[in-house]
């Protein structure tokens, strides 16, 4: 009996993997703090034109970051672009990325994930 029990559990993990249940969406890159987009794909994307901030109104450190990255825009008319993992899915999967965790910000093709001060951002920004 047990070892029905392990074959049936098996099958199913099977059948959720080859589903992309696990991954998200099989088309869909999970970026994580480093990643650094390859550049024809940062470019074909015009992520290299702007600041992609990804985050959600549920997320505490997103509450925080959110505000020192639109009080930059604001100040400096940097392109941003800030999509909330929970409403933009379409733009996720238009983009085919999407974060591991976030805040996930996008500068210049490298991602940076978690709260930063607005001077750390603006030295990426900038730097």
């Amino acid at each position: 009996m047990k070892i029905a029990y392990v074959i049936l559990a098996a099958a199913l993990v099977v059948l959720v993997a080859a589903s992309g249940c696990l991954s998200g969406n099989g088309n869909v890159q999970v970026i994580s703090d480093g990643t650094v987009l390859e550049q024809s794909f940062c470019s074909s994307k015009s992520l290299d034109k702007q600041v992609t901030v990804f985050h959600s109104p549920e997320c505490p450190a997103c509450r925080s970051t959110v505000p020192i990255l639109e009080q930059i825009q604001n100040e400096t008319g940097v392109s941003f672009e800030f999509i909330d993992v929970r409403a933009d899915t379409a733009r996720i999967s238009e983009l085919g990325i999407k974060p591991e965790y976030i805040p996930a910000v996008i500068i210049k093709c490298n991602v940076y994930v978690g709260y930063k001060t607005k001077e750390q951002f603006e030295s990426l920004i900038f730097g």
